[in-house]
């Protein structure tokens, strides 16, 4: 919700379309018809205005609040728009098989827009309407939306760029962190489900690739994959009955202050039994060869 009118871009152009007619069945509009957008129920039972009271803030500065404002804008009598007032019984925002275009620098416009906004039939932006199941209705500009897809294409191409300079071996624990174990031999299939990867969410990529506990969160979810640590206590992650961490990235985290534990599950993905024991003592395995060139 906007507290002030002065957070708002009054310069930018919004559009509010009809998705579906019927959330349940998604039948879409026949062409030429119609409906609308009345006020929804907040957690209180009050109607869903879109305007802020009168507030201070945490400086002390005291602020009229959307309400008050759009009052002056509209020259309206104060209250008239408060959440108990009649006027939101009749308040209501026709919608029509076209675009209904809402011009910000018109206060009609833009308590329509407010208003609109608070409603959670009403999906903000088209990334919202994708995963909001109870979205009819679509609020966006072009605007915004042009600056979503650039940025979408600008993280595309630096996770393309990074990922040109990674190895094998740290392409493979990316995809580890994604859930999917593969062989860093199979170079070309490794290259493969990178750009998959990149391709479906190049931000989740570059996330994960860039994350300092890249490499421990791998070895996290290589050694899930082998039961060497398991998942209990609704996604705790446990090495026996010790609590490792209780998500993978805080698993991780604490993983890398406890080098010992580390070599202890490499020891258990290894198979190696004496390799297992040594690190259960909290020895490392000698090397013969690497002794004798110290010597």
């Amino acid at each position: 919700m906007y507290t002030t009118i002065k957070e708002i871009d009054r310069s930018v152009t919004y559009k509010l379309k009809l998705i579906y007619a019927d959330p349940l069945i998604k039948l879409k509009k026949y062409d030429g018809a119609s409906d609308g957008i009345g006020a929804g129920l907040d957690k209180n039972g009050l109607p869903a205005t879109g305007l802020c009271e009168p507030f201070q803030d945490a400086q002390g500065n005291k602020h009229m609040g959307t309400r008050m404002e759009m009052e002056r804008l509209l020259s309206m009598a104060e209250g008239s728009l408060k959440q108990r007032s009649v006027f939101w019984l009749r308040y209501f925002v026709d919608v029509h098989a076209d675009d209904i275009t809402l011009d910000l620098s018109d206060p009609h416009d833009l308590l329509k827009f407010l208003f609109v906004s608070a409603q959670s039939i009403v999906a903000k932006g088209k990334k919202d309407a994708e995963t909001n199941a109870k979205a009819e209705y679509i609020l966006y500009s072009e605007e915004d939306e042009a600056k979503s897809r650039i940025k979408k294409r600008s993280a595309k191409k630096e996770a393309y760029r990074l990922s040109e300079e990674l190895d094998p071996e740290t392409m493979v624990n990316i995809l580890a962190v994604y859930g999917e174990i593969a062989d860093a031999t199979a170079v070309n299939t490794v290259i493969d489900m990178i750009d998959q990867k990149i391709e479906e969410n190049a931000a989740k990529f570059l996330s994960i690739a860039k994350d300092g506990t890249l490499v421990t969160q791998a070895l996290i979810r290589k050694a899930l994959d082998k039961g060497v640590l398991t998942v209990q206590n609704g996604g705790a992650i446990h090495h026996g009955d010790v609590v490792v961490g209780f998500d993978q990235k805080s698993a991780a985290e604490s993983l890398q202050k406890n080098s010992k534990l580390v070599t202890i599950i490499k020891a258990k993905l290894s198979g190696d039994m004496d390799a297992i024991k040594e690190a259960l003592k909290g020895e490392t395995k000698a090397k013969p060869k690497v002794a004798a060139a110290k010597k």
